[in-house]
């Protein structure tokens, strides 16, 4: 089952941070390990979570990743 609030885009806050790990990962620079801090509840998890899902997917469109493959 896809969770589907995984499926947008990152918070507001978090688009930098997302874009600079785009552009990491399309250059194939991604450090070995990736460190997220900060208060509770401003999406930490779900940045990880989408990052990993976008990291993982087959075929990644626009910056996210498909919500079809495993």
């Amino acid at each position: 089952m896809t969770d589907h609030s995984l499926q947008g885009t990152p918070f507001p806050w978090q688009s930098a941070s997302w874009q600079q790990l785009l552009a990491q990962h399309q250059q194939q620079r991604l450090p070995h390990a990736l460190l997220l801090s900060g208060h509770a509840g401003t999406g930490k998890r779900k940045f990880a979570l989408m990052f990993a899902r976008y990291v993982l997917c087959t075929e990644p469109c626009e910056g996210k990743a498909c919500g079809h493959c495993k």
